[in-house]
């Protein structure tokens, strides 16, 4: 489901989106994205809320490589895989909090639980960062075969 609510404070962070799990107790959320300051650096945010939705822990992970952000795309072997705007692939481990890399090459596997929701960017995100600006259209006349002024 589709919200665009982001339960942790943005000022600082362009979130490109998360994954999130539940069991009775804990409902966790894993941000994916990059420093508004510089968008090289991903960061990987962790919230753990209870069934009350207060926040019962929150911590922020800058990504080992500053290869720009990073988007969640899996989940496997209780790892979340993440790729930077790059392309450069690297996991999360939720429970461990910790990156690895593809060395191994085992992490891959179909999605997992939990869900996976894209959230739009927001406000303005610097473009060097995303791509160039596509002009808007411009108005042509078309010509008429209408005799009369």
């Amino acid at each position: 489901m589709e919200t665009g609510i982001v339960p942790y404070p943005s000022a600082n962070y362009y979130f490109i989106n998360y994954w999130s799990g539940e069991n009775e107790e804990i409902t966790v959320y894993v941000f994916g994205g990059y420093m508004k300051d510089d968008p090289s650096q991903g960061v990987v945010v962790k919230i753990i809320v209870d069934k009350e939705n207060d926040i019962i822990e929150g911590t922020l992970y800058l990504t080992p490589v500053k290869d720009g952000g990073v988007r969640i795309v899996d989940m496997g072997h209780d790892n979340l895989i993440l790729v930077t705007m790059n392309g450069v692939a690297l996991a999360f481990n939720p429970i461990i909090n910790q990156f690895f890399d593809f060395s191994e090459g085992n992490f891959l596997s179909p999605f997992d639980e939990g869900k996976l929701i894209s959230l739009p960017y927001e406000e303005n995100p610097p473009l060097d960062t995303l791509g160039t600006e596509t002009p808007a259209p411009t108005y042509t006349p078309l010509p008429t075969y209408n005799p009369y002024p």
